[in-house]
């Protein structure tokens, strides 16, 4: 736990954070402040902008700002770059200087085939994606009327697959040999499934004697 000599009032702009001088001895600019005048603290800078930098300096990890659809904000990252100068924060300023965030955050792209059988499985389409999560953009359907196997139980997620009904006991295997089928809908199709993957490793500050900060808390 903390001195209390250790906590700090900081406003920035028109906000204020409670942190520590421990948290805030990576940043040159503000750990000279500390030393050379007594509180209050205040710098004329913009507060939501040091919100992320406050962030890392609490956690050690790196800030990214990235969306499945239109990938990183470098219009962010250039944002609190000149940020990561201003209070001197040499690691952040290399990390996002050299725009390590790309590889840190990587989408993934792979085709998929699917067949879907009935209404229901074509509605819930991602549930059958291997994996279920990423972003599925379908390039290429194709419709047809068939005879499938439906399951016994209503089991939806089973049509026109027998073999999971055997699994999971909707038919024992001297039933799997009469019919259970009826004509229904049947979709193929094919689809780019986009992943995001994050390296947790690249998005952490280096570990080596680094000194943890106490808890913390805000107030605005």
């Amino acid at each position: 736990m903390s001195e209390p000599s250790d906590r700090v009032e900081l406003t920035i702009g028109e906000r204020t954070f409670n942190t520590t001088r421990t948290t805030l001895q990576e940043s040159r600019r503000l750990s000279n402040l500390l030393r050379l005048a007594e509180g209050p603290y205040y710098v004329d800078a913009d507060p939501s902008l040091f919100e992320h930098v406050l962030r890392y300096l609490r956690t050690g990890l790196y800030p990214i700002s990235h969306d499945a659809q239109t990938g990183h904000d470098e219009v962010f990252y250039h944002h609190l770059l000149s940020q990561a100068r201003f209070y001197q924060i040499d690691k952040l300023e290399t990390w996002l200087r050299g725009k390590e965030y790309h590889n840190a955050v990587r989408q993934r792209s792979c085709h998929i085939s699917l067949t879907l059988h009935g209404p229901d499985q074509i509605e819930h389409l991602h549930e059958f994606v291997p994996g279920r999560n990423g972003n599925v953009s379908i390039v290429r359907g194709e419709h047809s009327q068939k005879e499938c196997h439906v399951c016994p139980n209503k089991q939806w997620r089973h049509d026109g697959r027998k073999t999971d009904c055997l699994n999971s006991g909707c038919l024992t295997v001297k039933q799997a040999r009469f019919s259970h089928s009826r004509m229904m809908e049947v979709v193929k199709v094919e689809c780019i499934v986009t992943r995001v993957e994050v390296d947790q490793k690249r998005l952490m500050r280096s570990q080596q004697n680094e000194v943890l900060p106490p808890p913390y808390h805000e107030t605005s």
